[in-house]
């Protein structure tokens, strides 16, 4: 340890309180005190630390601790969801998307085969009322294929 009657040196200070020689230099730019000769008053540099470092230390800023508890809950949050996933209370948005394009489409088909499904019936039939119940008809068959299909997937 570089140590004279006088003071210490820098890189000594800071292998007597375990922080590295950039680290005192910081302090040092910080208001730690310093003698003109460079060398440091070991007495007064750990009263400086005390009465500075120490203090940050032992009373986290409001940042900090606002932080940390945004941190916290954030983290919270994640297990909460992580927990309804697991219990089936989540799906994922891209299974939904996915599942209801199929139903769309599967829709559409449903729909685009009607005139040809209908059409010699149809060709045959003279009375309106008829004509109309029949449509009715294969649309609301249609329509309930649909559903049972969707009540099979969401189960």
């Amino acid at each position: 340890m570089t140590k004279t009657a006088k003071g210490m040196a820098r890189s000594a200070f800071g292998e007597a309180v375990g922080v590295s020689n950039a680290m005192v230099g910081k302090w040092i730019k910080l208001g730690m005190p310093k003698r003109p000769d460079g060398l440091l008053n070991a007495a007064a540099c750990h009263a400086w630390l005390e009465a500075n470092v120490q203090r940050r230390i032992e009373k986290p800023s409001e940042a900090f601790t606002d932080a940390k508890t945004r941190k916290e809950s954030a983290l919270a949050s994640l297990r909460e969801l992580e927990l309804q996933r697991k219990r089936g209370e989540l799906i994922d948005a891209a299974e939904v998307r996915l599942a209801a394009s199929s139903m769309v489409i599967r829709f559409r088909e449903k729909l685009l085969a009607l005139p040809a499904e209908l059409c010699d019936k149809l060709a045959g039939m003279s009375d309106a009322v008829a004509v109309l119940l029949l449509l009715e008809d294969a649309i609301r068959r249609a329509l309930q294929e649909l559903a049972d299909e969707s009540e099979k997937v969401s189960r």
